[in-house]
């Protein structure tokens, strides 16, 4: 039983102190911005939760889209309307974030320790979401390389399959990081019972 509660009180304390998303995001120029954290861009989200990582040390150069066939201005386009999502993304996660920091802050230590079996599912939900994300942020991460190398050679077929790849990627990525928001709301919304 002790484990179970240390496990928890584990976990809310990496909700709390961790940004957030785990995992990131290219910017559409290929920055990383880690899942959105603000300087982190990661997760911002101060990021967490993921512990920050994910694309750090790997930016990319900013693409000269001009230089690309005239149909990759179409990636350009969807890359830039998933950059501008997940900004807004982070701004919910870090206002979220200030919000639980607050409710975990007035608890007292009885309604703390009651809380624990409560919140083991969402606790256990949030840490599975954040791993799946820093997944997709990996597959996204080796098909930007792979979009570089083809670019670079001029193999515009393979260039066009590996950019759509990155989106996908990114597409999923959004996906988890809206049910990690989600999973965070419903953790709020029981501290604030």
């Amino acid at each position: 039983m002790r484990k179970t509660t240390l496990s928890l009180m584990l976990g809310l304390g990496l909700l709390l102190a961790t940004p957030a998303w785990g995992a990131a995001a290219a910017h559409p120029d290929g920055h990383h911005d880690e899942g959105v954290r603000s300087e982190d861009h990661g997760g911002g989200h101060g990021h967490g939760h993921g512990h920050g990582h994910s694309d750090q040390g790997h930016r990319r150069p900013e693409l000269d889209w001009s230089a690309y066939p005239a149909e990759f201005q179409v990636f350009k386009t969807q890359l830039d309307q998933l950059k501008s999502q997940q900004k807004g993304l982070f701004e919910q996660f870090k206002t979220q974030r200030e919000q639980i920091r607050a409710a975990h802050d007035k608890l007292s230590e009885a309604k703390r320790k009651s809380l624990k079996a409560d919140m083991k599912d969402l606790v256990t939900k949030l840490k599975a979401t954040r791993v799946e994300i820093r997944k997709l942020s990996e597959q996204k991460r080796s098909a930007w390389e792979q979009f570089s190398q083809h670019s670079t050679a001029k193999e515009w077929d393979a260039a066009k399959l590996d950019m759509q790849t990155v989106i996908a990627k990114k597409q999923e990525m959004l996906t988890k990081q809206k049910q990690l928001l989600d999973t965070q709301k419903k953790i709020l919304e029981r501290l604030q019972r």
